[in-house]
């Protein structure tokens, strides 16, 4: 099978420098409010505000990057509202592979059977009553082509990080989109996406961006009062402080949602894959029935999805673009947790449901690790229908809530 070059977001860390900004993370009692009314007490020439640079506020966690000087630095090391300092990393792509003539990944996800091998041929199957409405799912990528007709005006600018300005001349933060809520590619097909621009065109980025992105998608849930997940197709090498941001959003209520990464080995030593508070979904190749060759693994993955030849949006035609990488697999699941926010569960219980929704591999994907691939729960041929009842079913089943079996929606 030939194997294409393409370009997928699994971000890693090209080094630290002195020259390198830095994130300042508070202690937990303290707020940026009350740092800067501090810094506002001391002369003018000493006063740490003209460094300071992005903010964020997730959930408990607060603090500011800045541009500090080796003296500024220094007292913020002996300041006593401060819990840590960390260099802001500079971040950049990663490269994988692309398939051609790739089968269905969303006939893969409503059947339950995956062994069978025609999934090009299958339905796909879905609740229209419960695919993403009233739903914002955040795309933290390289941005997203808003107007594409694919997107039904359910696509909006959220922020952007990188100073390009919304839209995407990559492909890959359309193509994620896609996976998670389009018309034809889109697991949620119902859902509001909101486009957070952390990674420019080229996949470079900061960890000062992922952390405002993950400040505005926390803030802006909160202030809409909606349900919300938060995709973050990317990734560096582990990170207390990335960790710390991830786990924080989560507590807030905001389903979280990233890629395992694509190198092959344990999904641990990554961040936000190895985050506690994160969905962290590795990737299938479902035309094999193995996992895929590029997959990162371990204990730190929590499930498994479609994430090689997987065609989705391309931003600037009507025909689809295919790529493969954890990237692709992690926003079918968090398509699949905006369906079931909207169905009625709980953030809180996101996680469990996608567990006991989900079917074992065909084979040990892992020689340890969770061996479970997504699944929505809706393939007919199980013989669940409206008049399934209020007990629990089996395995793959969704616990006798009525609400998913009301009837099978479109077919894509």
């Amino acid at each position: 099978m030939k194997l294409n070059h393409i370009l997928s977001i699994f971000i890693i860390v090209c080094g630290l420098s002195a020259s390198l900004p830095h994130l300042v993370v508070l202690r937990a009692s303290e707020t940026i409010d009350l740092f800067m009314s501090h810094d506002h007490s001391f002369p003018k020439a000493q006063r740490l505000k003209e460094f300071v640079g992005k903010q964020f506020k997730i959930g408990r966690l607060h603090g500011f990057a800045g541009n500090f000087t080796a003296s500024a630095l220094e007292r913020l090391r002996q300041s006593p509202m401060v819990a840590d300092i960390t260099p802001d990393v500079e971040i950049q792509a990663f490269s994988v592979v692309e398939q051609a003539n790739p089968p269905s990944h969303l006939a893969h996800i409503s059947s339950k059977d995956k062994t069978v091998r025609s999934f090009p041929y299958q339905p796909y199957y879905y609740d229209e009553d419960a695919a993403g409405q009233k739903v914002n799912v955040y795309v933290v990528d390289l941005g997203i082509a808003l107007d594409h007709a694919e997107f039904e005006n359910r696509a909006f600018p959220g922020k952007d990080f990188t100073n390009e300005g919304s839209g995407d001349t990559n492909g890959h933060g359309t193509h994620v989109a896609g996976v998670i809520g389009s018309q034809t590619y889109g697991v949620a097909k119902k859902v509001r996406i909101y486009e957070l621009k952390a990674l420019n065109g080229k996949g470079h980025g900061s960890l000062s961006g992922i952390l405002s992105a993950l400040d505005f998608a926390v803030e802006h849930r909160q202030r809409k009062r909606v349900p919300g997940v938060i995709n973050l197709s990317l990734g560096a090498f582990k990170s207390t402080l990335l960790n710390r941001a991830i786990d924080a959003a989560a507590k807030t209520g905001l389903v979280v949602v990233v890629a395992a990464g694509n190198t092959n080995e344990d999904a641990c030593r990554y961040s936000p894959a190895s985050a506690s508070g994160a969905i962290t979904v590795g990737a299938v190749d479902e035309k094999q029935m193995a996992r895929a060759f590029f997959l990162n693994y371990g204990s730190c993955v929590d499930l498994y999805a479609p994430g090689v030849s997987v065609s989705s949006v391309h931003p600037t035609s009507d025909s689809p673009q295919v790529l493969s990488g954890t990237s692709m697999a992690a926003p079918a699941v968090a398509g699949m947790a905006a369906s079931l926010l909207s169905g009625g569960i709980s953030p809180g219980e996101i996680r469990t449901e996608l567990a006991l929704l989900s079917v074992a591999a065909m084979a040990p994907l892992l020689v340890k690790g969770y061996n479970r691939v997504l699944y929505n729960g809706l393939d007919p041929s199980e013989g669940n229908s409206d008049e399934s009842s209020d007990d629990e079913t089996e395995e793959g089943g969704f616990l006798g809530r009525k609400w998913w079996w009301r009837r099978p929606g479109a077919i894509v």
